[in-house]
């Protein structure tokens, strides 16, 4: 099966939001704000959750996304670094149980540039801006 991931990186949910209603549809969507907004919600002080907590979840998501064979993924990315990356990837790979994974990157409305060596991990990169 051959599988691909597009990862967003974006500096808010508003703006994936936008992205997400000019793009095609996707068979699933993992969306890190989304779970984050809801974990937060649940919360009886409405604390932030930890990202450990966040990435479970996302884990969770992952691996409903696998049983049920989604092969067209969009995944939120909040923080963009090399072993951010290799883990996401990593963790596909793993719940798939296939190494035919296609990652893409979509950049939103970001000034900020990722570390260097980031951008080597994704087959393509794209850029948008005023969304």
């Amino acid at each position: 099966m051959k599988l691909t991931v597009d990862c967003v990186w974006c500096s808010s949910r508003r703006d994936f939001l936008k992205f997400l209603r000019t793009t095609e549809t996707y068979e699933v969507v993992v969306d890190y704000y989304a779970i984050a907004n809801k974990l937060a919600k649940t919360d009886p002080s409405g604390a932030e959750p930890a990202d450990t907590v966040v990435g479970l979840h996302l884990v969770k998501a992952i691996e409903d996304a696998a049983t049920k064979n989604h092969k067209d993924v969009l995944y939120t990315i909040k923080n963009l670094n090399h072993s951010t990356v290799e883990a996401i990837i990593e963790i596909f790979q793993d719940k798939y149980e296939t190494e035919d994974i296609t990652v893409n990157l979509i950049i939103v409305n970001r000034e900020d540039y990722p570390k260097k060596g980031v951008l080597s991990l994704f087959k393509s990169v794209k850029f948008i801006d005023n969304l």
